[in-house]
């Protein structure tokens, strides 16, 4: 990636090039375009030292997934409503999801 006369110039594998008038990158922490972009502004010395800490997560999330479950037992899936709970521990690191 860099700057031209022209806008934005995207070099990719393949020898494929694009042009763009502005280039968003929106995928991340770990965007290659971020990573672009930083290094550029901290080879020019332009890169705000905040931005030049490592990232740290903040959070983790841990999804489950069941198989269909039996409306029997789970009457509450059966309505046209939802429960959505949320308990999170005082001074712990983690937190418990329900809904």
């Amino acid at each position: 990636m860099k700057n031209t006369e022209a806008g934005i110039q995207i070099n990719c594998s393949g020898n494929s090039r694009y042009e763009f008038d502005i280039l968003v990158g929106a995928d991340g922490v770990n965007s290659a375009i971020r990573h672009t972009i930083f290094n550029q502004l901290r080879e020019e010395g332009r890169l705000p030292l905040e931005d030049d800490l490592p990232s740290v997560p903040k959070g983790i999330c841990f999804e489950g997934q069941t198989s269909p479950l039996n409306l029997e037992q789970f009457p509450e899936l059966a309505t046209n409503s939802s429960l959505f709970s949320c308990m999170r521990g005082i001074g712990k690191p983690f937190s418990v999801r329900h809904g």
